[in-house]
């Protein structure tokens, strides 16, 4: 991570509870999340463009980080993972919405989901909070083509094939199914629950 004004000395992230315990804080921001996650897929917004994806963040962790909803101004990476530069970011945001307008208006592919993923990936426009705030960005979108998508049991499946920019592997992680709305919310919010409780 860069940009060590937003940390304690400790390495805990600044918030707005002043919560200094990494761990404390990680639970709460949890648990935060998945409610409002979960309160999201029961009053969906309508996805048309990456305007969407910073409002979800905003609504995600906006209570806890005065920089949720912010697009960074500087340069992220995360192992050996550089993400798109920040001089670069506005372009990366027009790629993406140009893929969003561009899907089809019926049923998606797991090849569609997945290289709109790879893209907001690689973007990562947040200084945290970018996996959650897309995935649920995507669930969305899914629900509106009255699809559930259905990701990795494991994060660091997902992770790793992300890094590796393979769009064909990540497709065949993502799991697409076509229900009837009130199916697709619950199987939504059983699995949302319990990945937030086994975090």
């Amino acid at each position: 991570m860069n940009n060590s004004d937003d940390t304690y000395p400790n390495g805990t992230l600044r918030n707005r509870l002043g919560i200094t315990d990494a761990a404390q804080l990680a639970r709460y921001e949890h648990l935060l999340t998945a409610r409002r996650s979960i309160y999201l897929l029961e009053h969906p917004v309508r996805i048309n463009s990456t305007k969407q994806l910073v409002q979800i963040h905003l609504f995600l962790f906006g209570s806890l980080y005065d920089w949720a909803g912010t697009i960074r101004d500087y340069e992220l990476a995360k192992g050996d993972t550089q993400f798109m530069l920040s001089e670069k970011i506005d372009d990366g945001r027009h790629y993406c919405d140009t893929l969003i307008s561009k899907l089809p208006k019926e049923k998606l592919t797991a090849l569609d989901y997945a290289r709109l993923l790879d893209a907001l990936n690689y973007l990562h426009p947040f200084r945290e909070g970018n996996g959650r705030s897309t995935r649920l960005f995507l669930q969305l979108l899914a629900a509106q083509h009255r699809q559930y998508l259905d990701y990795p049991r494991h994060d660091r499946t997902l992770i790793a094939t992300e890094a590796a920019g393979n769009i064909e592997a990540l497709a065949t992680l993502l799991k697409i199914s076509d229900s009837a709305e009130e199916v697709l919310l619950r199987r939504a919010l059983r699995r949302l629950y319990a990945k937030e409780n086994n975090a």
